[in-house]
């Protein structure tokens, strides 16, 4: 009997019903994939969803809260203090007792520091007074004010003028009028005072230069309720950011001193609209009484001066020019008073002045120089 013969068994036979299937379906192996990760990360129950993972909601709301913030404190910021550009800031008010003058300061910055000031007379009955005192004062008068730090140190400061008027100022001197009237001289007296005059507005015009000037705010019935000014202040960023108070210096004319300009006033319209001298008593009853004009000036005479005179010396920064008898005051910022030739003194120059002091000056060689005369 013939053996059979069978063949030994190979490696790949051998492994042949060991081995697994080459290749799984599709789906059995997305299967497998879906059942280690969810081993891997444990998910919620069935009934409960899911957070969304951007909540858009509170990320706008986060930002709308933040811009609220900054908002705000860029407004406390320009409401509370006087920095940043543009920036307005109430200083308050301020009152001086001797004068009975109050203020309202209002400060500013933008690029510089600025103000706005009102000053008016703190009781109302006072008002003619201070009306009087603005316009028709003895003397120039000023305000000065001061910014200070909460420490009350002082940071910059301001003098403002008031303008003043030497006619008005005369038509209310009690010095002048019927006393120079009567005079032996009283030509000569009012020729005096007219030259006095044209001095002072010359003065007042060379005061003023460069300055700041208050206006006034007059009413209806033409009195000055308050006066009003506003410019820059000399105080830097840095001062400018401290600034915490401030202090009011009138330069005015006492309530006694206003209290005489007005009881002058009354004298005057008194005097002006009186009986004439000699009437009875019966035909001053009588007679209507004449309304005189209120802050008359008194009328000054007509005078022309002309002359030779030596030139003795000119003063080009405050436009004066002085000669061995009189001194010209020639207005600074035409320019001419500074030419070389008018520099070379001693000189003899021509002069002749009109009735209202004006001058026209000449001197060889030299362009004519327009002043008034002087004292």
């Amino acid at each position: 009997m013939t053996d059979e013969i069978k063949p030994e068994p190979t490696a790949e036979s051998a492994n042949a019903g060991n081995a697994a299937p080459q290749a799984e379906p599709a789906a059995a192996a997305e299967l497998h994939l879906d059942a280690g990760l969810t081993g891997m990360f444990p998910q919620p129950p069935a009934d409960q969803p899911l957070p969304p993972q951007n909540n858009s909601v509170l990320v706008y709301g986060a930002i709308a809260a933040t811009l609220g913030v900054l908002l705000g404190l860029a407004f406390a910021v320009l409401v509370w203090r006087p920095a940043g550009d543009a920036s307005s800031y109430d200083m308050g008010f301020a009152a001086s007792d001797a004068d009975g003058l109050t203020g309202h300061l209002l400060v500013n910055w933008n690029q510089r520091a600025g103000y706005h000031i009102v000053v008016a007379p703190r009781d109302p009955t006072q008002s003619q007074g201070f009306s009087l005192a603005v316009g028709s004062a003895p003397h120039p008068l000023s305000v000065d004010i001061q910014i200070k730090d909460t420490a009350g140190a002082v940071l910059c400061g301001k003098t403002i003028l008031l303008k003043f008027d030497p006619r008005q100022a005369a038509a209310l001197d009690p010095s002048d009028g019927s006393s120079q009237a009567r005079a032996a001289n009283a030509s000569a007296a009012r020729i005096a005072q007219a030259l006095d005059i044209a001095q002072a507005e010359t003065l007042e015009l060379d005061r003023e230069h460069g300055q700041d000037v208050f206006q006034n705010d007059t009413g209806k019935d033409g009195v000055t309720a308050s006066i009003t000014a506003q410019g820059e202040l000399p105080c830097t960023k840095e001062a400018f950011d401290r600034a915490a108070s401030w202090s009011f210096a009138p330069k005015f004319l006492t309530l006694d001193e206003q209290a005489a300009l007005v009881k002058r006033q009354v004298d005057m319209q008194t005097l002006a609209g009186g009986s004439p001298a000699g009437d009875s008593t019966h035909e001053a009853a009588s007679a209507p009484r004449k309304r005189g004009k209120k802050n008359a000036p008194p009328a000054l005479e007509a005078f022309a001066i002309e002359g030779d005179d030596e030139l003795v010396g000119v003063d080009a920064s405050r436009g004066v020019i002085e000669t061995s008898m009189r001194r010209f005051f020639v207005d600074k910022m035409s320019g001419g008073v500074a030419a070389v030739k008018w520099q070379d003194v001693p000189a003899n120059i021509h002069y002749r002045c009109d009735f209202h002091a004006a001058c026209t000056l000449t001197r060889s060689g030299a362009a004519v120089l327009y002043a008034r005369l002087g004292r």
